[in-house]
């Protein structure tokens, strides 16, 4: 799919609701991106390649998941990095192993 394919499937996924919930709020959903595996594959895409041209090559990413389901798998799809969702010590059920993150320079 062509970037410019792929930013109409994103757009088209996002509903506006203007002045919600006060006056001159725009009040945009992403649900129904979230729903299309076609636009939220898209999206998916866009992201990956603003990353691979705007930073250097990304072993992990470390993302928010909720019990019995990961968000941050989508981010890396076919596997090309690895990935690890923070949570603390307590919710791990095998021994916690702690790292160190390094900054970017």
């Amino acid at each position: 799919m062509a970037m410019e394919e792929r930013l109409r499937a994103v757009r088209a996924g996002v509903r506006c609701f203007p002045d919600f919930p006060v006056p001159g709020v725009l009040f945009r959903d992403i649900s129904p991106l979230l729903k299309d595996p076609v636009a939220f594959r898209a999206l998916i895409d866009l992201l990956e390649d603003h990353l691979r041209t705007s930073l250097p090559p990304i072993d992990f990413i470390a993302g928010g998941c909720s019990p019995g389901q990961s968000t941050v798998c989508r981010c890396c799809p076919g596997g090309r990095c690895g990935e690890t969702p923070p949570r603390g010590a307590r919710r791990y059920r095998s021994p916690w192993v702690s790292s160190e993150l390094q900054p970017v320079a």
